[in-house]
Order: C-alpha cells, then structure tokens, then sequence
C-alpha cells in the first residue's frame, strides 16, 4: 500500500477521481528513507497539510489559539463519610455559577435520586444523602455513583452504602 502526504494533497494528473489517492502498489524505493522522489515536496505539503488542519479546527470551535481555548471547570467532587449508614455528604465546588445536577446512580446506570439541580453559586457545596431513592424507599447496600453535571463538564465518584 502506498501512503504519501503529498499524493492526499495534490490534485489528480490524469483526470481521475482516484489518482494521486491510496493506492496499491509495490516499489524498491519504498524501503528507501524517502519513497517520494521530491523530497522537496514532501517537506513543504507536510507544514502545508498543518497548518489547514489547524486552521479547519479553528474555524470550527471559534478559537485562534492555544490560549483561547477555555478551560474545564474544577469541579472537586468527593464524599464523607464512606462508606456510610445512614448519611453521607457529597461535596463540590464551582468556579463560577453554573447551571448544574447532583444526582445518585445504580451502578447499572439507573437514576436513584436527584440531591441538587438548577443553578448553583459559585463556591463550596455540601449537599447529604440518606441512601433513599427519589420515592423514599431505602436503598440497599452498595456501590452507587454521585454525578456532576454542568454544561460541558461533568465529574463523578463512588458512594459505597454499608447496611
């Protein structure tokens, strides 16, 4: 199989919709260090092929560079005590404000019980759980995933529940 940077950019010579694409072929020279007899070629589309690659991903998330990306929040999620009977507190921290959910899961990824949702301040939060689902009925012994949902962020840890 050949593969060359250069065959990907350049435009077909002979009309073709496949020329100058992937495709098969055997050569000695392909055990060469260079298998493209332009070296030249190959050393200038290789910055070329970057930087529009670059650029294609600028344009679509809005961002010219590095600096500009933004960051994910800190979210710090954690519980005490664990395990526990009958309460734990789940604790987190927000940044900034944010519009986010606090919610409890099996570990078969089914919804127990939502403790927090709506938007939030800034800051520490301490939020208890007394191992009931969202009807009230108790939940039986063990693992259960305390989940952090924020727009384009989300943070989760392991609630072990001891009966």
């Amino acid at each position: 199989m050949t593969f060359d940077l250069f065959d990907l950019l350049a435009a077909p010579d002979d009309g073709s919709a496949t020329a100058n694409r992937l495709r098969y072929a055997y050569e000695r020279s392909h055990s060469d260090s260079d298998s493209h007899p332009n070296a030249a070629a190959n050393s200038a589309t290789g910055p070329a092929f970057a930087a529009a690659l670059i650029a294609a991903s600028e344009a679509l998330s809005g961002t010219t560079a590095a600096g500009d990306l933004p960051s994910a929040p800190n979210l710090r999620l954690g519980n005490h005590p664990n395990p526990f009977n009958p309460l734990t507190t789940v604790t987190f921290a927000l940044d900034a404000p944010a519009r986010a959910q606090l919610a409890i899961y099996d570990l078969s990824g089914s919804l127990v019980a939502v403790l927090a949702e709506g938007e939030l301040a800034a800051g520490d939060h301490a939020v208890p759980w007394n191992g009931r689902r969202t009807d009230g009925s108790a939940s039986p012994s063990g693992v259960y995933v305390a989940r952090l949902q924020l727009p384009g962020a989300r943070a989760a840890t392991k609630l072990h529940l001891v009966r």
